[in-house]
C-alpha cells in the first residue's frame, strides 16, 4: 500500500499476523471499522524523524548550492561583463542594423545562448531541490506505511482517509496518535535523504516528478 499526502489510503486486509511491531490483545480487540481516519500533516509536524529530515534536507541543499555557485560562478561574471560591453554597441539599434554587423550579431546571438544556459540550469536546480525533498518525504512516508497497516489489521479496517479529506469523524475511528507513537518509536530519526538531480524539466513545471537519468 502506497500513503499519498493528502488522498484515500487503501488497502485490503485478511487476516494475518500484528508486524514487525508486536501489539497486546487489548490493543487488537480496539474498536473495529471498516474506515479509519489519520491526519497526516499533525503526524508529520509531531514525528521527531519528520523535523530531523528537515534538518538533514537543509544541509545537504546547502551543500549542492554551495556547489551550484562554485561551478556557475565563473560564467555568470562572464556573461555579466559581456553584457555590459554589450550595452552601448546595441543601443538605439534595432535588430536588423545589429544583425547587419555581422561581429556583433555573433556576440549579442553567443550572449543570449550564454544567458540562456544560466537560467536553464538555475531552473534544473531548484527543480532538483524541490525533487529531492519530495523524495525525503516519501522515504519517511514508505516508513509510516507498514504501520498504518497494523493499525488496520487490527482494526478490521478496509481504508483510511486523511483528515483533509472529511468533514466529520468519530474520535473512535481517529488513529493519527496511535500511528505517531508507534511510528516515532520505530524511527526516532531520520534516514538520510538522497539528491536527485533533475536535468530535463518536467513537462508540468509546477510539479517536478523526479531526475532523469
Amino acid at each position: 500500500m502506497r500513503i499519498s499526502k493528502a488522498l484515500v489510503i487503501a488497502a485490503a486486509v485478511m487476516g494475518g499476523a500484528l508486524g514487525a511491531l508486536s501489539i497486546g490483545a487489548a490493543v487488537a480487540q480496539s474498536t473495529s471499522s471498516p474506515v479509519l481516519v489519520l491526519n497526516l500533516q499533525k503526524l508529520r509536524q509531531d514525528a521527531p524523524a519528520w523535523a530531523d529530515m528537515n534538518t538533514k534536507l537543509r544541509l545537504v541543499v546547502e551543500q549542492k548550492t554551495t556547489e551550484f555557485r562554485t561551478q556557475n560562478t565563473a560564467a555568470a561574471q562572464a556573461v555579466e561583463t559581456e553584457g555590459r560591453a554589450l550595452q552601448p554597441l546595441v543601443a538605439g539599434q534595432t535588430q536588423a542594423q545589429i544583425f547587419a554587423n555581422a561581429a556583433l550579431k555573433t556576440r549579442v546571438e553567443t550572449q543570449v545562448r550564454r544567458e540562456r544556459d544560466l537560467q536553464q540550469k538555475q531552473q534544473l536546480f531548484e527543480y532538483s531541490v524541490r525533487a529531492t525533498s519530495e523524495a525525503a518525504d516519501r522515504q519517511l512516508l514508505a516508513l509510516l506505511d507498514p504501520i498504518v497497516d497494523q493499525i488496520m489489521t487490527q482494526r478490521g479496517a478496509v481504508v483510511v482517509l486523511d483528515q483533509s479529506q472529511i468533514a466529520k469523524a468519530r474520535p473512535a475511528i481517529e488513529i493519527t496518535a496511535d500511528a505517531a507513537t508507534r511510528f516515532n518509536a520505530a524511527n526516532p530519526r531520520a534516514p538520510q535523504p538522497v539528491w536527485t538531480p533533475v536535468t530535463i524539466a518536467p513537462q508540468d513545471a509546477g510539479q517536478p516528478k523526479g531526475a532523469k537519468k
